[in-house]
This record gives structure tokens, C-alpha cells and sequence, in this order.
């Protein structure tokens, strides 16, 4: 049935023409350059996705050792702040020390320093 399909004067022509094979080939060699090109965009792409991921890991491990001396300045001053923040417990302490020796020492002096006037039981007056 088509070989008679084939011997009959019909609108396909089963012959095949040097255009006919032009065209595929050229077909063909178009895709194989296609194909071609893409794999070695691909592979391009591919080792610059690489070096962008390298640079964005140097760049984290980067960021990471900045927060690392962050958190140790932070505890630097923390610390400080204890040791001032102590010292000024301590100077306030002497000084409240220093204050009622202050007063002691005055009322001491005053005792000692003021004319001693009293009256004696006949209510004169005596000097000590």
C-alpha cells in the first residue's frame, strides 16, 4: 500500500533534493552549535557563581571575626564599668568615712577649744 502510495502522482515528492539536505544539515550543525555554546555558558556561569560564592564566604567569615572583637570590646567595657562603678562605691564610702571622722574630730575640738564656763550649785559662775 506504500509503495502505491508512493507511485502515485501526489503532492509529496519523495525525492530528496541537495536543498533538502542543506537544510539539515544545517539544521544540525546549528544545534550542535547551540548546544555547544550553552554548555560552555553554562560552565562559565557556573565558575563565576563559584568565585561570587567564595568571595560572599570570605566576606561572612569576615564578618563573623568583626563580631567576634565586637563582643569582646563589649565585654571590655562591661567590665570597666564594674571596676569604675566600684571604685566609686569605694571613694564614696571613705568619703562618708572621712565625713563623720570630720565631725567627731570637730566636736572633739570644739570640746576642748571653747572657755569652759559652767556654774557651780550656788550659781556662780566657774572657769575649768
Amino acid at each position: 500500500m506504500l509503495a502505491a502510495f508512493l507511485a502515485k502522482d501526489t503532492m509529496f515528492d519523495s525525492t530528496i533534493s541537495l536543498g533538502n539536505l542543506l537544510t539539515i544539515v544545517s539544521f544540525v550543525a546549528f544545534a550542535v552549535v547551540y548546544v555547544v555554546g550553552t554548555k560552555s555558558a553554562a560552565k562559565v556561569l557556573g565558575k563565576e557563581l563559584e568565585l561570587r560564592f567564595t568571595m560572599v564566604d570570605a566576606s561572612i567569615e569576615d564578618f563573623k571575626e568583626d563580631i567576634k572583637t565586637l563582643n569582646k570590646l563589649i565585654i571590655d567595657q562591661t567590665k570597666s564599668d564594674m571596676k569604675l562603678s566600684n571604685l566609686a562605691e569605694t571613694v564614696l564610702a571613705q568619703g562618708l568615712r572621712q565625713d563623720e571622722f570630720t565631725k567627731r574630730f570637730n566636736t572633739y575640738l570644739d570640746i576642748l577649744l571653747e572657755p569652759r564656763i559652767r556654774e557651780d550649785s550656788r550659781g556662780r559662775e566657774t572657769k575649768r
